[in-house]
């Protein structure tokens, strides 16, 4: 027998196919709601760059998921980032992830979402993204790691490795699968 989808009424009926009396129960989650309202910024957003974090972004991907909006997940992996850390320092390489931060931030599109997931990993969510516009995006992230980034012991070259998923042409049910898609 096909189960209801989430929200709806079903009658239920006895083996007689007669109305069966029931009684609706509800599960009241606004107390949820609020505690996940009034989560400290470091719950959802990474510490060092400000950027949303990895838990924020997985939370958005499966809202768009289950709302079936479509959308482009971008994965950003800074290339070379462990001898820049390992030989420079990681003071030094704390000041390269915020100044990427910034140059990422600085290159999507107004309603695109920019997040830190870890180490020199970051992600692009970006609604409404069909695989064109996404490597329309990829490009100007690119470009925008093209110039040196100032620092304290001078001017610093990085590059990036970038990789997209499109919620509409992937097989993926999930914000994980997506996310390994895009790496």
């Amino acid at each position: 027998e096909p189960v209801p989808p989430p929200g709806s009424v079903t009658a239920q009926t006895d083996a007689d196919n007669r109305p069966v009396p029931t009684l609706p129960t509800f599960l009241d989650i606004s107390d949820r709601h609020l505690a996940e309202r009034q989560l400290p910024p470091e719950a959802t957003h990474d510490a060092l760059t400000g950027l949303p974090n990895r838990r924020h972004l997985m939370d958005l991907i499966e809202t768009s998921l289950h709302e079936a909006q479509p959308f482009s997940l971008l994965f950003c992996d800074l290339d070379g980032f462990k001898e820049i850390n390992d030989g420079l320092g990681h003071g030094l390489g704390d000041q390269l992830l915020v100044l990427v931060s910034q140059r990422l931030s600085s290159s999507v599109r107004t309603h695109d979402l920019v997040a830190r997931i870890g180490g020199d990993e970051f992600a692009v969510l970006c609604p409404g993204a069909t695989e064109v516009a996404a490597q329309h995006v990829a490009g100007r992230l690119l470009s925008a790691l093209d110039s040196p980034l100032p620092t304290e012991r001078g001017d610093i070259k990085v590059s990036a490795s970038i990789g997209i998923a499109v919620s509409e042409a992937s097989a993926a049910s999930d914000a994980p699968a997506l996310l390994r898609n895009a790496d």
